[in-house]
């Protein structure tokens, strides 16, 4: 404006940009909109979608704004005749899982394929994220499922996501289940996936499965980190195995640091067995 200039669509859409990423909030992105509007523009799916990608950055404790704000914004982009894209979808459906309401994102997820545009891997990762925060591994693992129906071949993400759905459950079985799925897909496990494997293994009280699956990432060529040798030490101290815990122990020694859970851990294996 200052050089005689109007500003246009494009204009304001990066200035919505860089408002929303300094302020973190779907606030921000409503009042460009407005701004857009008021200069006699009709906002553009670039605008809208800036503005419902803003509304996936509160989290779960901002979830009834957030939710309200996508629902305001889309309500927007309907009356202003701007047809949603597959961009549009995988922000409300990211708004939604970061909300809290897997529920929501899987209803999103239905509406894509029966109307389009077709879900893409990030849409489909997105609802199994959703459903692995949610704890409901079931639900995680029946959309991979619809992704391998759909034509999208899983990836590491989606895998490891619902190994963490069967541990947020503490489901052991079904997380080696799900592993075992991936390598047989030919979808290499990283360290993260190893521990969600682990973290299950722990929840459900078998530390020699956890100390399985520690050698086995030690035998990909993996770094297990400190975090991976606390879990196997944590599971056994549960279960009072003194022996297990104290040659973990000492195989994390030659690795890293102990550190104040790891003695916290050894501590109550030994007050376990008096």
């Amino acid at each position: 404006e200052a050089d005689g200039e109007a500003p246009n669509v494009i204009t304001y859409n990066s200035a919505m940009a860089a408002s929303i990423k300094a302020v973190e909030g779907p606030a921000a992105a409503e009042e460009w909109l407005d701004q857009i509007e008021a200069a006699g523009l009709v906002p553009s799916v670039v605008s809208f979608n800036t503005a419902l990608g803003a509304c996936a950055s509160g989290g779960p404790a901002d979830a009834a704004a957030s939710s309200a704000a996508a629902e305001r914004i889309l309500s927007r982009m309907r009356a202003s005749g701007v047809v949603p894209d597959l961009r549009t979808c995988n922000a409300v459906i990211k708004s939604l899982a970061s909300s809290g309401d897997s529920e929501g994102a899987e209803a999103w997820l239905s509406l894509m394929k029966q109307r389009g545009p077709a879900p893409d891997l990030v849409t489909f990762n997105t609802v199994i994220d959703a459903h692995a925060t949610a704890k409901n591994a079931t639900a995680a693992g029946n959309c991979l499922d619809a992704m391998q129906e759909s034509g999208i071949s899983p990836d590491v993400i989606s895998y490891t996501s619902v190994i963490n759905a069967c541990a947020e459950e503490g489901n052991a079985m079904l997380a080696d289940s799900w592993l075992d799925r991936m390598q047989s897909a030919q979808v290499k496990p990283t360290a993260v996936t190893y521990r969600a494997a682990m973290k299950a293994a722990c929840r459900a009280r078998t530390p020699r499965r956890a100390a399985r699956l520690l050698e086995a990432m030690l035998g990909a060529d993996l770094d297990p980190g400190l975090e991976a040798y606390n879990m196997a030490i944590h599971a056994a101290s549960r279960v009072g195995d003194v022996k297990m815990a104290e040659e973990l122990h000492a195989a994390l020694k030659s690795r890293y640091e102990a550190d104040q859970y790891t003695y916290g851990a050894l501590m109550n294996v030994h007050a376990h067995v008096g």
